[in-house]
């Protein structure tokens, strides 16, 4: 969804062209703690007489335009003495300016002054931390049995860096919408904002947390995209931040909590004063991280000056040097307050985030604004935890006035905010802009439209798949379609036609589908209650159906393996698919298929006249197919959903059943799969991708109906596949697997000089494979079964596995560049196999923060 906003500010900029600076001067500078000589973060900066004003960003830079060479400058900050300097613009373009802390004593200037001799034992400011950490959980609304609370949130994205010099030919209008941002300097012009009220309950036992929307207010920019994908995505970078926990989740990553159980030793802590607030005393605990690379925070815990050790207020940034993509600037803020019961609640929570993708392009700005009210702490109504899902839409969320929003944002939005819609119906008037929305839907989803809006009803596509080369066809040629909600909301038609220029043969496939549910954007939207009938006729590699479904990706056509075992497949399907509320799902499948060899592989059966060659080979099987993901979220798109929560597990149960003669079947066959994937963080330390999976055939069967491990013999990194594995070289019928990756997050790099400016990170992965083939399966015992594959000299190029597992290790390093990942792969056991890869490079790109 991201790169949805990046295409528009790419918009933006294509249709811009320079002008002249509306202002004559620009100011520049830096402002320091006097004693620390560390930055300051949100010190204002004013020029007494004119309008502009800034904020410092995390590094204490700021940037302000001024019309006169000659001008009076305030820098004002809570907790410093404000100053007031003269500046000479033309003399004076890099200021440093130095703030003297109010109300400091002597002994904290002397604490100060030598900082860069940390020392934890006997340190002050480590010993109150232990003892807030020791009482973070004494005053929670979690240790009560019930509790309920109501929730405003507003979400904002902006374009930032929107100032009076981007001039965009016929889009003037837009410099009416330009507000100022929480934190940098930059104009900025928003994009969507999306507005949320919810009741929250909260019950300890059994632990159950409900989430009843009863308002939605959405506009913007993305009105057009999936909302509810686009929420998803949203929530998921943007969590609510729980300082008391071990780590935050934030941006899609961990943080270590300045309230963790680590903390004293992931961070340093110093005392910097006693501030009254709400006419009581707080102590200002700053803290940063030992290593400013790492993934944590540094800022400031306000921290009551009685034996409760309570929270009051944090304010935390990142250092400017952190190893985290994408994000120039950031700033949250959270205030709590002690409810009547003795409960210290969360009240308000503020964040700002400067988005840069790339340095010499915009950037965007988004803003979290969230308030809490109405904490009530007896038991409530139990309907609530009798919701089959833990967040349900009121069914007039969005119908809501305005004198209502009005109430529920307590404090008022900014009037900017309010305009988004106003600004998004004089953007729908121009041509170029629609033109780029259609030009933007073609390239996130890979289907170009044949009508305009409600007439658009046929797609053609994906044209990533247009061409691409493999073994047997040479350059294969492709084109599809699909339908879209226009032409029917409960009929759906997709198919494909392909072309191979070395095999000549045209192979094609068709899928018609009816969903009992209204559909309201695309026909497999969640839930999908579906029926369908498929058919079939292409090329596949036998046992590796995962893989076949991205074989038309042009980036997998290349490689290191003669991969000519495959065989034309005519296979018809008919299938039920229904998923539920509660993340639950089911798949039910009949399938009819007949598998022709083709290229280097044949179906050969030993019998008393010698070795016999079979032409083709038919089944016909019923797959059930139990699915459960708690707490998945995801981007839905036509035919395609984009995972968002990664930290979701997923858990699959397969059953196949084939019956003999049925349908002209050739072979009964009873197989099961099981499988479970979750992501598991280790803090700061970074997290490990974890797959595991298990299956066995119960009966005689051939190879092809074996399990065949998935390889990936291209130069491009695939996911639960083997990289040093040649296709077909190993047959079970039982195996267990195990995908582990670690991503270190730059754990190693950030320590090592010169290389940690590099902002490079570590990845590890492990690949491993226990299988077994019985007997009855194993051509050597069994002449009923196939034999195994051979090459042009008849010397076996599949083989049965002893009881050393297969293994792979693979060494790399990701984010190059931001986005490369290279990995060095090694295979570590059946190193005598034949015509094997011992080692190899593959390429990756990913996009992380």
């Amino acid at each position: 969804m991201i790169w949805k906003y990046c295409f528009y500010i790419f918009l933006f900029i294509c249709l811009s062209f320079s002008a002249k600076s509306q202002n004559n001067y620009i100011i520049k500078g830096i402002v320091k703690d006097s004693l620390s000589q560390t930055p300051l973060t949100s010190v204002t900066v004013t020029v007494i007489g004119e309008y502009y004003a800034s904020l410092t960003n995390s590094k204490g830079f700021f940037q302000l335009p001024c019309k006169k060479k000659n001008v009076q400058v305030i820098f004002s900050c809570i907790g410093y003495s404000s100053k007031e300097i003269p500046v000479n613009a033309l003399e004076n373009k890099n200021l440093e300016v130095f703030l003297l802390p109010s109300s400091i004593k002597l002994e904290e200037v002397v604490t100060n002054v030598k900082r860069e001799k940390y020392i934890k034992k006997g340190n002050p400011a480590v010993e109150l931390i232990k003892k807030v950490i020791e009482h973070k959980n004494d005053n929670r609304p979690d240790n009560h049995d019930y509790y309920q609370y109501e929730e405003y949130s507003r979400k904002s994205v902006a374009l930032n860096n929107f100032n009076e010099n981007v001039k965009i030919k016929g889009y003037e209008f837009l410099h009416n919408y330009v507000d100022t941002p929480k934190i940098g300097n930059n104009p900025i012009l928003w994009l969507s904002v999306k507005e949320k009220v919810s009741d929250i309950y909260y019950r300890k036992s059994p632990k159950a947390e409900k989430e009843v929307i009863k308002g939605i207010r959405r506009v913007g920019i993305d009105e057009s995209f999936n909302q509810e994908g686009v929420d998803n995505v949203l929530n998921e970078v943007f969590t609510g931040i729980d300082i008391f926990g071990n780590d935050i989740t934030f941006l899609m990553n961990r943080f270590v909590s300045p309230l963790s159980n680590i903390a004293t030793s992931f961070y340093k802590f110093y005392i910097v004063d006693t501030v009254s607030i709400d006419n009581k005393p707080f102590i200002d605990l700053e803290f940063v991280p030992f290593n400013t690379r790492d993934f944590g925070f540094m800022g400031h815990l306000f921290i009551s000056a009685d034996s409760s050790y309570s929270v009051k207020r944090v304010q935390m940034s990142i250092p400017h040097d952190i190893n985290l993509n994408y994000v120039s600037d950031l700033y949250i803020e959270q205030e709590f307050n002690q409810h009547q019961n003795g409960t210290w609640i969360l009240s308000k929570e503020t964040m700002a985030v400067d988005f840069v993708l790339l340095r010499s392009l915009q950037g965007f700005y988004a803003e979290i604004n969230k308030h809490f009210s109405g904490y009530i702490f007896d038991e409530p109504r139990k309907e609530a935890y009798q919701l089959a899902t833990k967040t349900s839409v009121s069914p007039l969320a969005d119908q809501y006035p305005e004198v209502l929003w009005q109430e529920w944002r307590r404090k008022g939005i900014r009037e900017k905010e309010v305009a988004v819609t106003k600004m998004m119906d004089e953007l729908h008037q121009k041509k170029s802009f629609n033109v780029a929305g259609v030009l933007l839907d073609v390239f996130s989803t890979g289907y170009i439209p044949t009508g305009k809006d409600t007439c658009n009803k046929v797609e053609i596509g994906p044209f990533t798949s247009f061409i691409s080369h493999n073994d047997v066809e040479g350059w294969r040629f492709r084109t599809g379609f699909r339908t879209t909600v226009n032409a029917n909301k409960h009929w759906y038609l997709a198919g494909y036609g392909a072309y191979g220029i070395a095999d000549k043969k045209f192979k094609y496939y068709g899928d018609l589908r009816y969903s009992f549910i209204e559909r309201e954007i695309y026909i497999d939207e969640f839930p999908q209650n579906n029926i369908g009938i498929s058919y079939k006729y292409d090329l596949e590699v036998p046992g590796q159906r995962t893989l076949n479904a991205l074989r038309d990706n042009f980036f997998l056509s290349f490689n290191r393996d003669d991969a000519t075992k495959m065989s034309y497949i005519k296979q018809f399907s008919l299938f039920y698919q229904k998923e539920f509320e509660n993340d639950f799902s089911y798949d039910l499948r009949a399938v009819y298929r007949n598998d022709t060899p083709t290229g280097s592989l044949q179906y050969l059966k030993q019998t008393s006249d010698g070795i016999v060659s079979i032409n083709n080979m038919t089944t016909s099987e019923f797959n059930l197919l139990l699915k459960y993901s708690p707490g998945q979220k995801f981007y839905q798109q036509t035919g395609r959903r984009l995972k968002v929560s990664l930290d979701a597990p997923t858990f699959t149960l397969t059953q196949t059943v084939g019956i003999k003669n049925f349908m002209g079947s050739d072979y009964n066959l009873q197989s099961t799969e099981i499988s479970a994937d979750k992501r598991f963080w280790l803090s700061a330390f970074g997290n490990i991708n974890a797959t595991l999976r298990a299956g066995k055939v119960w009966n005689t069967a051939p190879f092809p109906l074996l399990f065949n491990p998935s390889t990936n013999t291209s130069y491009f990194i695939e996911p639960e596949s083997y990289s040093m594995m040649n296709t077909l070289e190993f047959i079970n019928d039982q195996y267990v697997s195990l995908f582990l990756t670690y991503h270190a997050n730059g754990w190693i790099f950030n320590r090592i000089p010169l290389i940690k400016h590099l902002r490079m990170r570590e990845v590890v992965s492990f690949r491993g494979l226990w299988g077994s083939l019985s007997d009855k399966n194993n051509p050597a015992n069994n002449s009923d079964v196939f034999l195994f594959p051979m090459d042009e000299n008849g010397n076996p190029t599949s083989f049965k596995m002893t009881n050393t597992p297969y293994v792979e290790m693979s060494f790399g390093i990701e984010n190059i560049l931001n986005i490369i990942r290279l990995d060095y792969i090694l295979r570590m056991t059946y190193l005598g196999n034949p015509d094997i890869s011992k080692h190899g490079w593959q390429l990756g790109f990913t996009f992380k923060f």
